[in-house]
């Protein structure tokens, strides 16, 4: 089978410093296909400083407005038989009919992948005090008021965000093949929003490990005491403020002293949260920048995930294999997909930051129980191996939907 891969960005390898979550997957994904006997090529509208992955037999930087007829042309000389669309911008969904109409011309089949929660438009954190340090620190003043705005607003702004991206919505699922999603429950979210009745035309498959990395028993013994936030450091999103009010409250329990937070990543709140270090009077906060966040997976023992959506969480995906134990928010559909509760993880009801301060304390404090549930957290990961997770998008969504 050849199969094209549609991207924001040229696919180029599946580290994490080499390209977004998207292409990671992308790349991680069109790998396994090659290696079972498929052959991959990536279209893209923005090139990769890094270069095109050798997974992929050929590229092709496509443009707005789209050229069709080079589009066509590339289609037909390499006999695509596949197309997977994993475009998230609004500017690359709005031509997905058009590369609709040119793939069924060329008698190829198309597969929109949404990569993001159903709604996450509507879903989007801002305190006042992000408000406020904006103001104060010359910040981008007019779009945290904005959020704030939504922030404060709900439902009524759900209602008047679900009325704009409706549209945004409903064309691919109309004019694609087929579409994939991470959750059952994201079926139900998409189809409310785009105000449809075809659930047929939808696929569940969860994300894979892009990687195959476990570490051993006598590793799991050797953790640290270190709580991990890794991601963009974006407050709308990420709500890592949350994480630092429930790590004041943990610096404030003697029992903890010894325990401390790092955050992983870069991104334009970072000025925000220093200053929320200083103003919580925070000891044991760490912010380390973009650091590659694999020799922190294996020394921490504790994943903390704040944010205000996922849709399915490639970091918590990530730090399991290596025993890293993932609390989160119940912020969004798949966490019990993910993660079991108290077996190989914790899941706390969202912005309840008391029961993820009284989750967390009793865990740091339990060294057997950090190590049942790291040793857990190995198992489960297993289950979203690249194996089982590719032959299921080979036999469940590449196969040749009706016509």
């Amino acid at each position: 089978m050849n199969i094209l891969q549609i991207t924001n960005y040229e696919c180029a390898s599946a580290s994490a410093n080499d390209n977004t979550g998207i292409n990671r997957v992308v790349t991680a994904l069109s790998t396994y296909f090659v290696q079972v006997g498929d052959t991959c090529f990536n279209a893209y509208f923005n090139a990769n400083s890094r270069g095109l992955s050798e997974v992929f037999s050929a590229g092709l930087q496509l443009a707005l407005p789209l050229n069709e007829d080079e589009l066509r042309s590339f289609l037909t000389t390499n006999q695509i038989d596949r197309i997977v669309i994993n475009v998230s911008n609004i500017e690359y969904i709005r031509v997905i009919p058009t590369i609709n109409k040119i793939a069924h011309t060329c008698h190829a089949k198309t597969i929109y992948c949404f990569h993001f929660m159903p709604g996450f438009e509507e879903c989007s954190y801002t305190a006042f005090s992000l408000l406020y340090y904006n103001l104060t620190h010359k910040g981008k003043v007019i779009d945290s008021f904005r959020k704030w705005l939504i922030t404060i607003s709900r439902p009524i702004s759900s209602k008047i965000i679900r009325a704009v991206i409706r549209k945004r919505y409903a064309q691919p699922l109309e004019t694609s093949d087929k579409v994939v999603v991470f959750s059952q429950e994201y079926v139900k979210q998409y189809l409310n929003i785009a105000r449809s009745t075809r659930d047929d035309k939808f696929v569940v498959v969860h994300n894979p490990l892009p990687f195959k990395d476990y570490i051993n028993k006598e590793e799991l013994q050797h953790k640290e005491k270190e709580v991990i936030i890794v991601g963009r450091l974006y407050e709308p999103t990420k709500r890592i403020s949350y994480a630092l009010r429930v790590w004041r409250m943990i610096e404030k329990n003697p029992l903890l002293s010894d325990w401390k937070l790092t955050i992983i990543g870069e991104g334009i709140s970072g000025g925000y949260y220093k200053w929320l270090i200083h103003k919580y009077h925070l000891k044991n906060v760490v912010l380390a920048g973009r650091q590659d966040p694999q020799p922190y997976y294996k020394k921490a023992s504790i994943l903390l995930s704040i944010s205000s959506h996922e849709s399915w969480p490639m970091v918590i995906m990530e730090s399991m294999p290596q025993g890293v134990i993932p609390g989160v928010f119940n912020s969004y559909a798949a966490t019990s997909e993910i993660i079991d509760h108290n077996k190989n993880g914790i899941i706390v009801p969202d912005n309840d930051l008391y029961a993820m301060y009284e989750s967390l304390a009793d865990l740091m404090q339990n060294h057997d129980k950090r190590l049942q549930m790291g040793a857990a957290a190995i198992e489960k990961a297993k289950s979203f191996d690249m194996t089982i997770i590719g032959e299921l998008w080979r036999k469940d969504t590449l196969q040749a939907p009706s016509d």
